[in-house]
């Protein structure tokens, strides 16, 4: 292996290490987002539940609580 060849390879190296984390991190984001959704869907079904039902539950956290 020459000089240039082993310059190009450990360059590809580091690239292709970083490719693999953004695509690792491209898939946790998906999953959250994923799981967001459902937890948000979820929440608007309980809402809906409540109000049918006849109760009134604030959800929104109050400030002076803080």
């Amino acid at each position: 292996m020459n000089r240039m060849t082993a310059i190009a390879s450990g360059q590809a190296q580091p690239q292709e290490d970083w490719q693999a984390k953004v695509e690792r991190l491209q898939e946790v984001v998906c999953s959250l987002l994923l799981k967001n959704q459902t937890l948000r869907m979820a929440l608007q079904a309980e809402r809906a539940g409540a109000q049918g039902a006849g109760a009134s539950y604030d959800l929104v956290a109050d400030s002076s609580m803080g």
